[in-house]
């Protein structure tokens, strides 16, 4: 049996409602959470009875590496990393403009005004920004209008963040950092995205199914889109004209093939169209920047592509 740890982490316990149930009744009702941090799988032991970790035991929290043997009271499971799809490649934190850092650890992390943000700004709407993490990468979303490096950004917009951006609501700003024992930067991050080198995208009845294949040990992530984000993709993928697949394609050319016959849309809804489309594939568990790629200032979009890749629509 295996079990995907996703980004609210993974009970392991005797109570029913636990992701893994352990039978032993020694086990403890919550024994043991396994969560996705920014640096690789970790293990928070909360179970009275002994856990070991490869051999020897273990409180608290605990890191964890490739082939880890976790061994509790009903239960030994094997912890296998597979590609590092689930935590960024880097360290990042956010710097408040008093020099303050904060780490960002568990995913998705939220930061907002609200009660209930795992970070409060004061000043900040209620969780106004949603950090993911994507095949390596890390990405925000902003719930809230704000602007990001003093450019404004509508609500549901969602980027690759990169080392110095600054993100503000309301005036009130922080900076997002990047680092570690190798002092690695978003450049080394960004060369790894090289786009998947399977695609299969599939019309449905309201909207469309995308296969992809990144080729990095994970296997292929499957996600459902809604009609009009089916369109996008599929405009992507086989486009008209001159234009192939993995080229940047104008705008003028995507909006009438997502809304034919529509005059009155234009780039502002072209834009929204693809920040939302990139949500769900955050969602799915997909780095964005390694499928849709927008021209920094607009005009084209490209359906993202490693050389040779193989694409079918159907």
């Amino acid at each position: 049996m295996a079990a995907r740890v996703t980004g609210r982490g993974l009970m392991i316990g005797r109570r029913h409602d636990s992701d893994v149930v352990l039978q032993d009744t020694r086990a403890s009702q919550h024994h043991a959470l396994l969560t996705v941090s920014l640096d690789g799988p970790e293990l928070l032991v909360m179970g009275k009875n002994p856990t070991q970790v490869n051999g020897s035991t273990r409180r608290g929290r605990v890191a964890l590496e490739d082939g880890a043997v976790l061994e509790m009271p009903g239960g030994r499971f094997t912890v296998e990393v597979r590609g590092g799809s689930e935590w960024s490649d880097q360290a990042w934190w956010l710097e408040l403009t008093d020099g303050s850092r904060f780490g960002l650890r568990t995913l998705p992390f939220c930061v907002g005004g609200g009660s209930d943000d795992q970070l409060r700004i004061d000043g900040w709407p209620p969780g106004a920004l949603i950090f993911h993490a994507a095949r390596g990468a890390l990405t925000m979303e902003l719930s809230a209008d704000g602007e990001l490096n003093d450019a404004p950004e509508s609500a549901g917009t969602t980027e690759l963040v990169e080392n110095w951006d600054r993100v503000s609501f309301g005036g009130v700003g922080v900076t997002l950092r990047s680092g570690g024992a190798s002092e690695r930067t978003s450049t080394v991050m960004a060369a790894k995205a090289m786009g998947p080198t399977w695609v299969r995208f599939t019309f449905l009845a309201n909207g469309g199914r995308l296969e992809v294949d990144m080729d990095d040990g994970v296997g292929v992530t499957r996600l459902e889109l809604a009609e009009l984000r089916a369109r996008l993709l599929a405009a992507l993928l086989r486009p008209k004209g001159e234009y192939e697949a993995g080229e940047a394609i104008p705008d003028e050319m995507l909006v009438p093939a997502i809304w034919p016959g529509m005059s009155n849309r234009g780039r502002v809804d072209l834009n929204v169209l693809i920040h939302r489309t990139r949500n769900d594939l955050v969602r799915a568990g997909l780095n964005p920047a390694t499928i849709i790629e927008r021209a920094r200032k607009g005009g084209s979009t490209r359906f993202v592509l490693a050389p040779g890749a193989r694409i079918t629509v159907d």
